[in-house]
């Protein structure tokens, strides 16, 4: 490569669904680099998904659909060619099974000089996806890991050594994730009662959330004082039973469902309380995005949870499972007001110092600057 033409970075994946945390990160990497010295390259092996269009609409170069199905054996033949038309600088993937294990492959066959694993969850539940790991964790450059937690786990199950992990904490954009003017207004706008105590929680709907607490922690609440109303948005596999679990309780005319959305910034802003009952979590985005808009949180100590949430300043943490501990907690928070915006206003605080995307995008922009700097090879 000569000198002045910029560092060229796939980013590659099945496909960018507006669907969590991680493909909201990813999203954010790819807009913030700094241009011309960078330019993102979107590979999506599947479709691209909400926040690959996005990101073509503002024009970023992608490429989808190399493949139909996991075992199409012409999703290698379009890569290698691809690689050799646009040969990447680095290629950073996640633990996305047949995303990951191609980058592998590309990296071993010498079709990008540096290899970039970024990891976003700390429980593998699929065997391909620790087969695709174990597989390309071996020969990536760096290992991203969200918190010091999440890389002692990632060491583990890895058995990579200490000093090819950096620890990147997932951001949010703060000037977009801000306090709502006019809560009650936007509730309003929204469908929800402008004077209720609103507990919220924006997430996929699937088992690793553990949502079936959370309409436990509900029901009890209800049960115990009136003027809550409860907010699930997102949509997924779970999302069946969940509304059985609701209806099982006669919970109905106290919940609100409006399913996926592209940009969760006014669900957030409407909240009073986010509600995270998960069994694991890497660095929960949800918990930085309420923040963020002066939104408290109570949350299972799972994963990196005790990294972002500072338990009796920000919100509460609990055991795992402990639906006494969650209901309790929350009950503090919808009966002293003031309590819960101070919280907020420290929560807020907390993420502009600590979780900014700014300040994501820049130690994100270093470390491809670092390996770009460091000679792998020459690409075939």
């Amino acid at each position: 490569m000569s000198v002045g033409e910029p560092i060229r970075v796939w980013f590659m994946r099945t496909a960018l669904d507006n669907i969590g945390g991680a493909e909201r990160v990813i999203s954010q990497v790819m807009l913030g680099l700094p241009r011309p010295e960078f330019e993102p390259i979107g590979v999506w092996l599947y479709g691209s998904g909400g926040y690959g269009e996005m990101l073509q609409k503002s024009g970023i170069r992608t490429y989808q659909g190399l493949g139909r199905a996991r075992w199409d054996v012409r999703i290698g033949m379009r890569l290698f060619r691809l690689a050799r038309q646009h040969p990447p600088d680095v290629l950073l993937t996640t633990e996305n099974a047949l995303a990951c294990f191609w980058a592998g492959v590309l990296k071993r066959l010498r079709l990008t000089r540096a290899l970039v694993i970024a990891f976003h969850i700390t429980r593998i539940e699929r065997q391909s996806y620790r087969t695709a790991v174990r597989f390309s964790a071996p020969v990536a450059d760096c290992l991203v890991a969200l918190t010091p937690a999440h890389r002692d786990y990632w060491q583990r199950s890895t058995g990579a050594p200490q000093e090819r992990f950096v620890i990147i904490p997932n951001g949010v954009d703060t000037d977009h994730f801000a306090p709502a003017e006019d809560k009650q207004m936007l509730r309003t706008t929204l469908g929800l009662p402008p004077d209720a105590c609103i507990v919220g929680l924006v997430a996929y709907f699937k088992p690793v959330k553990n949502l079936p607490l959370f309409v436990e922690v509900a029901s009890r609440l209800v049960q115990s004082q009136n003027g809550f109303h409860f907010v699930l948005v997102g949509d997924g596999s779970e999302r069946e039973r969940i509304e059985q679990e609701i209806r099982a309780r006669r919970l109905e005319a106290h919940f609100t469902l409006p399913g996926a959305c592209n940009d969760p910034r006014e669900w957030h802003q409407a909240f009073d309380v986010l509600l995270l009952t998960s069994h694991s979590e890497a660095l929960p985005v949800a918990i930085l995005e309420a923040n963020s808009c002066g939104v408290p949180a109570v949350a299972t100590r799972v994963g990196g949870v005790p990294d972002v949430l500072l338990h009796g300043e920000t919100g509460f943490v609990a055991p795992p499972d402990d639906a006494d501990a969650l209901t309790q907690f929350v009950a503090l928070l919808a009966r002293d007001e003031t309590k819960r915006r101070a919280m907020g206003a420290a929560a807020r605080q907390w993420v502009e110092q600590n979780f900014s995307h700014h300040v994501m995008v820049a130690r994100y922009a270093q470390l491809f600057r670092s390996l770009h700097g460091k000679s792998k090879g020459d690409i075939v």
